[in-house]
């Protein structure tokens, strides 16, 4: 009985270790219904807040409601394909596919205003292919594609402005374009066709000011035509130039102490104490001469290195530093008006 207790063991470990795997797993599957209603509550009180904002506070929110939307969208899809969607009853079902309609019509009237049009007609479209039983929902999904048509429509053919995505690494760089402060890198920034200035900082770093212009006509800006000048951050001295420095000011320095005490020796022999003689008098003043030269010869390098350098420095061209140059790259955003900018320190 003990040997088949012994033999039978791995088996009975390997299937309580399957049921708990199988349990965390279901468990695991399960809709987390607390994360939808904190979505949806979200969500809501975006919407209420964009409704009461002011002119200058409704670009800021209008982000927030499109990023909530997506979430409590996101949410709903990944729902709908789990086994507990499936045992619910078909008025429920269709009570969370209204959640989704709701969601994406909001969405796609914000996306409208953000003059992201082609994103709202896909969102749209994408419904309106699906199975819908609801009339007056179809006909509110119908209403925003239309609009979202025309949103199109109206922005192809020469828009008023582009939506500029920066990128800055690293990610603690302060930008600033036209006088007004990005909040963060990535955060999109809506800029008129022309001249615009851009300023970029980061610890450790010089400052860059950089200028571009967005050129008129959609077809050019889907491009990216973001031109930045040449960057120049002055220039910085090299390693040969920081050794002549340094091996020049110790020559001098070497210098000027032999030369004091050839100095000092040379008074000992013209001023003895009193009542001492100068024992080997021409040895010693021979010694001050030696002393002399070789203060010359150390002290005249030493001048000569820092001079060196100095020329080297001040003759040399004026290329970007690598420390603090800045590297840019332009790429289209993921919508059809975006830019997106990457910029490295």
């Amino acid at each position: 009985t003990m040997q088949l207790v012994i033999w039978q063991f791995p088996a009975i470990v390997l299937t309580v270790l399957c049921g708990v795997s199988l349990q965390a797993a279901t468990s695991h599957a399960q809709p987390d219904y607390a994360e939808y209603a904190r979505l949806s509550e979200r969500a809501n009180e975006l919407l209420e807040a964009l409704r009461r904002a002011g002119d200058d506070e409704r670009p800021a929110l209008r982000e927030q409601v499109i990023e909530a939307d997506i979430l409590l969208c996101s949410w709903l899809d990944d729902f709908f394909v789990t086994e507990e969607f499936n045992q619910l009853s078909e008025t429920t079902q269709q009570n969370a596919f209204m959640d989704r309609y709701v969601c994406e019509y909001n969405l796609s009237r914000q996306l409208i205003a953000v003059r992201r049009c082609e994103q709202s007609a896909r969102r749209i479209r994408q419904l309106l292919d699906s199975e819908v039983d609801a009339p007056q929902v179809r006909d509110e999904l119908l209403q925003a594609y239309e609009e979202s048509i025309t949103c199109v429509a109206s922005t192809s053919e020469a828009p008023e402005s582009a939506i500029v995505i920066v990128d800055v690494v690293p990610d603690d760089a302060r930008i600033v374009i036209d006088g007004t402060e990005l909040g963060r890198p990535g955060q999109p920034i809506e800029l008129p066709p022309g001249p615009h200035v851009m300023t970029l900082s980061a610890s450790g770093s010089q400052s860059q000011t950089l200028s571009f212009s967005l050129p008129e006509g959609g077809q050019e800006r889907r491009l990216g035509p973001i031109i930045l000048d040449e960057i120049s951050s002055g220039k910085s001295a090299r390693w040969y130039e920081w050794t002549l420095w340094g091996t020049g000011t110790a020559g001098l320095t070497a210098g000027i102490v032999v030369f004091l005490q050839a100095r000092d020796r040379e008074d000992q022999l013209d001023n003895p104490p009193p009542g001492l003689g100068v024992v080997g008098e021409t040895e010693e003043r021979e010694r001050v001469e030696r002393l002399d030269m070789v203060a010359y010869i150390v002290g005249g390098v030493g001048i000569a290195a820092v001079l060196a350098g100095t020329l080297s420095y001040v003759l040399r061209g004026s290329p970007p530093d690598q420390d603090t140059s800045v590297s840019w790259s332009v790429s289209p955003g993921p919508d059809r008006f975006d830019l997106r900018v990457l910029l490295s320190f």
